[in-house]
This record gives structure tokens, C-alpha cells and sequence, in this order.
């Protein structure tokens, strides 16, 4: 089975309902397709996702996720209390522990969150736990030029809270919604190890061709900010419609998505009803590393 006919078997899900409604995402698959950050209720938790704020623009990202994401533990930690000796390292620690994957929030432009970002990556990496370094990038200031006792993690190059927010929402979607036949952490974890930084890239899109639309606009930003199929080494995306959007719209971003990255490298996809968009829009949200 080439990739194509896998991605769209992924899409139409069991036999059964691609036989009895092949052309839209019935309501009856609502609870098998849809995040549960959207629908409400108890979910199922593959991977343990947390985010930790450091300083102020790190503790904005954070206090935001905390309202606006189930299901992903939020904390924010200051440099102060690193100065001061009154950050409590052993539960620091405990909390690292108890996660999967940590995005840490940070501007890594600003000297003074180097000692305290230095600090966590190094105690996640000695926990076993993998890090996202999640900020504002600088080519002048690469994390590799921290006293690191560990390999550098990846960083993906978010200037906004509500870009971290949606990134964010995309990985644990991805990771945490059980529908996604041949998706789990191991994949998800190798795509953010595959490069050394990650940009990111979300689009709306209305009409006959939204789902054309919305997948070509997501990709040309992302090559507006330095990322092409020749350089990228992972990638995944989701896919956002209403419960009622037909099923080719979402086979319109899945053929643009296919034909743009390469096969050589890992790139996983999802499909969720948002109940929250308009019956005739599509969100294409990715996130591509290189």
C-alpha cells in the first residue's frame, strides 16, 4: 500500500463506514475522530504532555494552554527563584517525571532565562523525559550555545501565545486521540527529534477547494519562514472541519500535503471534527521540522 492510499484509508476510517457514507465524516464517528479538547468529556491519554513557562513571556504561554487545552498540565518558573535559592529542585523533578513530553516556554533571545532554561533541560534530560524548547529563535543565540549536559533538544520558533497555543493543541491532538490507526508517542517523538528546529504554520480556508486552499496557504508560510519539502526532515499536521464537512475536502489537504513532502522522511496526520468552525471552513495547522 503506497502512502497516498494509506493516509486516505487513515481518513475514511473503518471499512464499514466507508462503505455506508463515503462522502462525509458522519456524526456517529464524532466520538471515534474527535479530540476531546473540543467535545468535552473524559479522554484517552496516550502521552503525557506539560508545559513549563520560564519568566515572563514563558509563564504568558503557559497561563494561556492552562485555559485553553485539556488534559496538558501547565507550570511556569521564574529566574528570580533561581538567584534567590528558592527553587525547589526535587520538585522540579518530580514534576518532569510525571510527563512524557515537556514543552518548555522560553525566550531564548534574552540572556537572562539562559541559567534557568539550561537548568530545566538539563534535569528533563536526566529524568529520561524528552524536551520542545518553545520560543522565540535567534541564529545569533542557538541553544547549543547553552552549558548543556545533555544533547540539545529541538526548538521550535513560536513568537506568539497563541501560536505556541495551537502548536501545542496540534501535538497533543496528534498523540492523544485514539482513532489515529499506526500513530503513537514513538512517532510522534521521533518527528520533533528529526531536526533541530521546528516551524510552524496554521490557514483557514472557505469554498469549493478549501481544503486545497487552506493546505497550500499552511505550506507557503512555512516556506516563507525557511522551510521547504528539499529541507524538511518530519512533519506532521492536523486537520480541523466541522462534524458535518464532507469527506473530500479533507482528502483535497491530505493529496497537497502528499505530493509536497518528500517519502524519505516521517510525517504523520490527523483528521478531527471541531465543532467550533463553520460548517463551510477548513484549518490546516502543521508542523515541520528541518
Amino acid at each position: 500500500m503506497d502512502r497516498r492510499t494509506f493516509l486516505t484509508t487513515m481518513l475514511q476510517g473503518t471499512t464499514l463506514a466507508a462503505t455506508l457514507l463515503p462522502h462525509s465524516i458522519s456524526p456517529l464517528l464524532i466520538k471515534q475522530y474527535a479530540s476531546l479538547r473540543h467535545l468535552g468529556g473524559d479522554s484517552y491519554q496516550n502521552v503525557r504532555i506539560s508545559t513549563l513557562g520560564i519568566n515572563s513571556l514563558g509563564a504568558v504561554f503557559s497561563r494561556l494552554l492552562a485555559y485553553s487545552i485539556q488534559n496538558v498540565c501547565c507550570y511556569e518558573v521564574l529566574s528570580d527563584q533561581l538567584r534567590s535559592g528558592n527553587l525547589d529542585f526535587s520538585s522540579l523533578n518530580r514534576t518532569i517525571q510525571q510527563t512524557d513530553l515537556l514543552f518548555l516556554f522560553a525566550d531564548t533571545t534574552d540572556p537572562a532565562s539562559d541559567s534557568l532554561l539550561s537548568s530545566c533541560i538539563n534535569t528533563t534530560a536526566a529524568a529520561g523525559v524528552q524536551s520542545v524548547v518553545v520560543g522565540p529563535y535567534s541564529t545569533d543565540r542557538p541553544l547549543s550555545a547553552l552549558p548543556l549536559t545533555c544533547s540539545t533538544p529541538p526548538h521550535c520558533f513560536v513568537v506568539h501565545h497563541t501560536t505556541a497555543r495551537d502548536l501545542v493543541a496540534l501535538v497533543a491532538d496528534l498523540a492523544n486521540t485514539d482513532s489515529f490507526v499506526g500513530i503513537d508517542h514513538g512517532d510522534i517523538k521521533a518527528i520533533l527529534r528529526s531536526g533541530n528546529l521546528g516551524l510552524f504554520s496554521c490557514s483557514e480556508a472557505t469554498g469549493a477547494d478549501r481544503g486545497s486552499r487552506a493546505c497550500s496557504q499552511a505550506l507557503e508560510r512555512l516556506q516563507q519562514q525557511g522551510v521547504n519539502s528539499a529541507n524538511c526532515r518530519g512533519a506532521m499536521a492536523c486537520i480541523y472541519g466541522s462534524p458535518t464537512m464532507p469527506f473530500d475536502y479533507y482528502a483535497q489537504a491530505v493529496s497537497v500535503m502528499d505530493g509536497y513532502f518528500s517519502n524519505d522522511i516521517s510525517f504523520v496526520f490527523g483528521a478531527i471534527p471541531d465543532e467550533h468552525l463553520a460548517a463551510d471552513t477548513i484549518k490546516v495547522a502543521i508542523l515541520a521540522m528541518r
